[in-house]
């Protein structure tokens, strides 16, 4: 098959690799119509990933045609069509359990290198099994990472691709309902509703807020989500004072959708780093 694929800092080129073949019982050959540009793949295309070796197959985040599934996988079917997330997540781990797909603590082929870095593993991203990925994937735990489409999608819509696997982790949402309820949006966290007084208590919800701030995500708070914002400690200034163009408070989305598709566009917004991290 062709693929993009990695030869050095700031160098890719498309090269004939082999196909990928099914490794365990569990796993999806996927044949890709459409991806997305990450910022992982940034990151990697400018040399900060010291695990890359030359030749290494670029992409994720995508959605494509199943063309061969494994013995165990009972839920895809050849001629489905999907998308794949950016996690892959083995449904039955302890993380998984609590829908924490970002926290699998089965899916990482090199977990024992995170482990030595951070001592815990996150879940394993689609890009790390090598020589698997475009024109065709091999996708571990596809009966539990890959969502089915097989009526919503055609290779024409582009956008469905990025809508439903890039922009969940490339943004935060606070959304306010009436009657001081709230609703968190991201990457790592289930959609749900729940009082502004109970997410302020909740520790798991104000470190994921913290966190989108660290790694200088875009945050939008709508209405009086703006009360999570303080708890967190998070500001609508930089360090040195200026906006943070970064972080939108507004009472509801269309006065603010500009700015905010805007602050999506950067992607990071690296001029709130901190070391050590202010929230």
């Amino acid at each position: 098959m062709r693929a993009v694929c990695w030869e050095g800092k700031e160098k890719i080129q498309v090269e004939t690799v082999p196909d990928p073949v099914i490794l365990n019982p569990r796993d999806a050959i996927i044949k890709v119509t459409t991806t997305a540009i990450c910022g992982s793949d940034l990151h990697i295309y400018d040399g900060y990933i010291p695990t890359m070796q030359k030749g290494d197959v670029l992409g994720h985040e995508f959605m494509g045609e199943v063309v061969d599934v494994g013995k165990d996988n009972t839920r895809l079917k050849i001629g489905d069509r999907v998308v794949v997330p950016f996690t892959i997540a083995c449904g039955h781990c302890y993380f998984c359990k609590e829908q924490l797909w970002s926290l699998c603590d089965n899916s990482n082929p090199n977990a024992w290198m995170a482990e030595k870095l951070y001592r815990y593993s996150a879940s394993g991203p689609p890009t790390t099994a090598r020589s698997s990925r475009p024109t065709r994937w091999r996708c571990g735990a596809a009966d539990r990472s890959v969502s089915s489409r097989s009526k919503a999608l055609t290779s024409s819509a582009p956008s469905a691709s990025s809508r439903s696997t890039a922009s969940p982790k490339a943004r935060t949402r606070i959304l306010a309902r009436p009657g001081g309820d709230a609703e968190l949006r991201g990457s790592g966290r289930p959609r749900r509703a729940a009082s502004h007084d109970r997410l302020r208590g909740d520790g798991r919800t104000l470190e994921f807020i913290k966190d989108q701030y660290r790694h200088c995500k875009p945050i939008l708070a709508l209405g009086e989500s703006d009360q999570l914002l303080e708890a967190c400690g998070i500001k609508t200034t930089l360090p040195n004072g200026d906006p943070d163009t970064g972080v939108l408070l507004a009472s509801d989305a269309a006065s603010v959708i500009d700015d905010f598709v805007a602050a999506m566009a950067k992607h990071r917004h690296f001029a709130r780093e901190t070391d050590p991290p202010r929230v």
